[in-house]
């Protein structure tokens, strides 16, 4: 099994909301690490994309937990 599918199948076992993203060239710093600035616009991507899979696109605020775990 290549590690990337026991990554998914990980995730998918472990969290009850996965979302996949890309990342871009104008994410990486000059050392290709992930800027720290990034990190809140992929959670903010995984937010907006979890509310809308589960139907919570209501108007209203939502308040609650959201945990991001880094994955080498």
């Amino acid at each position: 099994m290549d590690i990337m599918k026991k990554m998914k199948d990980i995730f998918k076992t472990n969290y009850p909301f996965v979302v996949s993203m890309a990342t871009r060239l104008r994410d990486l710093d000059s050392f290709q690490h992930v800027n720290n600035a990034v990190y809140a616009t992929y959670i903010e991507n995984a937010r907006s994309d979890m509310l809308s899979r589960w139907n919570l696109n209501s108007g209203k605020p939502i308040h609650g937990r959201l945990i991001f775990r880094r994955s080498n």
